[in-house]
């Protein structure tokens, strides 16, 4: 077989996936576009493969396609993106690779992934959809950060027609997947990359790592990138969600310092409503995001979907979650103990107080006594 195949027919698949906060109303998008002449960059395509149920299921939009020159060569690339109802906006810069020899794709995977054409574009296209649908959205602001991605799709590669995992016999594929370009990658890092490949058949194979994988289709089928994309996206919520509750807390314990004394403009009640309020929000948001899909009558994609997610570390990033929710649950169970007990002490005082407004009448009978006892 030779060394340095062609690849016949193939894309790479790089990815910009951004939260732009709360909710976006993916319904109210498609009306917006259905009723207007809308710009030829937001043509709609909705289709999501029969394999996958996803809660709300993503809007499709199109940009249209740009020239960029990259690593010396022009490339026309097709610019897609997927609108997810819980907040996110994951870009697709679709290069076609036909045509190109194998041992290029590394330093050409390199150029492409560190331009900084993409990032630029990826910022521009996404301040224009804020704009263009700020009413979507519930909350105008969004996050500065982002996660970035890359899949090497190929569909025919020259020898590797009939047993996919043939490609692991082609120099520097370890180098590829990792993005490799300095260093010879070792066999012991090969070994774990080894474990990370999965295949549905003999001609077809997936290999999964936590900033590229490589997809071998054939056919052309899109389901697992698709599932590879939304453990992206679920992977930027977590991240998103993890970060807010830092300066949720954050903000509670400035909230608990600078609210200390003061029984009467008791600050502690309001913190425990925040807190509380916060905790409600985020596990509920959380807990939307982790059921969002579900993968029907198909073990390969579930799969998939399982092995992106572990090599995302997702669980590890929700289980920080879980640990700051159950904080962020005793801070308010603490602030509701110290409401109680401010309370508790002003109507202490308060009986005092009234006790010794009762007593002050009898106080010259009660002097008129103890002189008398004392002559």
């Amino acid at each position: 077989m030779d060394i340095n195949p062609q690849i016949l027919k193939g894309k790479f698949f790089v990815y910009r996936a951004y939260d732009i906060l709360d909710e976006i109303n993916l319904d109210f998008i498609e009306t917006e576009l259905s009723n207007e002449n809308a710009p030829e960059k937001f043509k709609l395509r909705r289709k999501t493969g029969q394999a996958l149920r996803i809660l709300s299921t993503p809007l499709s939009l199109s940009f249209g396609k740009i020239d960029l020159e990259i690593g010396g060569k022009i490339f026309n690339v097709d610019i897609t993106a997927k609108a997810w109802s819980f907040g996110a906006l994951s870009f697709n810069f679709q290069f076609d690779i036909a045509g190109i020899k194998w041992i290029e794709l590394n330093n050409l995977a390199i150029s492409i992934e560190s331009d900084y054409q993409i990032d630029k574009l990826a910022k521009e296209y996404l301040s224009d959809f804020c704009s263009r649908f700020s009413k979507a959205r519930h909350n105008l602001e969004h996050w500065d950060t982002f996660e970035d991605y890359i899949i090497f799709y190929l569909e025919k590669i020259e020898g590797i027609e009939v047993l996919a995992k043939n490609i692991l016999t082609l120099p520097q594929w370890s180098s590829l997947v990792i993005l490799e370009q300095k260093y010879q990658i070792s066999s012991r890092i090969e070994t774990l990359l080894l474990n990370n490949i999965f295949q549905y058949s003999e001609s077809d194979l997936a290999l999964i790592d936590w900033n590229s994988a490589m997809v071998i289709e054939p056919d052309g089928d899109m389901d697992v990138v698709d599932i590879i994309e939304f453990a992206l996206v679920q992977l930027l919520e977590v991240r998103y969600y993890d970060d807010l509750l830092d300066q949720k807390l954050n903000k509670l314990y400035d909230g608990i310092k600078k609210g200390e004394g003061g029984a009467l403009r008791n600050k502690f009640r309001k913190l425990s409503r925040e807190a509380g309020q916060y905790y409600l929000e985020i596990a509920e948001i959380v807990e939307t995001i982790e059921n969002s899909i579900k993968v029907v009558g198909d073990f390969y994609l579930a799969t998939i979907f399982r092995a992106s997610t572990e090599r995302f570390r997702i669980h590890d990033w929700l289980k920080n979650i879980e640990k700051k929710l159950e904080h962020l649950a005793d801070i308010s169970k603490y602030l509701q103990g110290e409401t109680h007990q401010k309370v508790s002490h002003f109507l202490e005082i308060i009986i005092i107080v009234l006790i010794t407004f009762e007593l002050l009448p009898l106080l010259p009978k009660l002097y008129y006594f103890v002189s008398q006892m004392m002559k």
